[in-house]
């Protein structure tokens, strides 16, 4: 599936109902017929875009990875919209402390880049580290996020 979006192309892999892989700027996966998961992923890429979806719901499937790395991506998507942690702080939340730069690798090969959110991730000195799209694709991803961030300005 082929998404034109403000970041450039984006390729989608489904299988199943599942999102198995997303590339941001380069076809890698073989084009596939409309579906329903298609359909519900345009939307949800659309919304995501335009400021108004702030947890993707697209149902997501590794199938490549090592245990250690699907560990680490099963996290990614419990760092909330508009924020950002980093390396080492995953690190420590998987007991592995002194293993942030393991964590940056698997980090690295996530294959669903935006729905799984490598992106709010960045070093612990506040500075962004590597992206497959690319540092400005990461540096829009965020910025977009804090423009339309939900969660601040909440008092309470």
């Amino acid at each position: 599936m082929l998404y034109n979006s403000v970041i450039g192309r984006i390729y989608c892999r489904i299988q199943g109902d599942c999102l198995t892989g997303i590339s941001i700027g380069r076809n890698i996966y073989e084009d596939i017929k409309d579906t329903i998961t298609l359909q519900s992923l345009k939307r949800e890429l659309d919304d995501y875009f335009s400021g108004r979806l702030f947890e993707f719901k697209q149902r997501t499937l590794f199938v490549e990875g090592t245990d250690f790395q699907k560990s680490v991506w099963s996290l990614l998507p419990k760092i909330k919209y508009g924020e950002t942690v980093s390396y080492k702080d995953i690190a420590v939340q998987i007991g592995l402390e002194g293993g942030y730069q393991a964590v940056g690798s698997a980090i690295g090969k996530n294959p669903i880049p935006i729905v799984v959110p490598c992106h709010r991730v960045v070093g612990s000195d506040g500075l962004l580290k590597g992206f497959s799209a690319g540092l400005p694709v990461k540096r829009w991803l965020l910025n977009h996020e804090r423009r339309f961030n939900p969660y601040e300005n909440i008092s309470g």
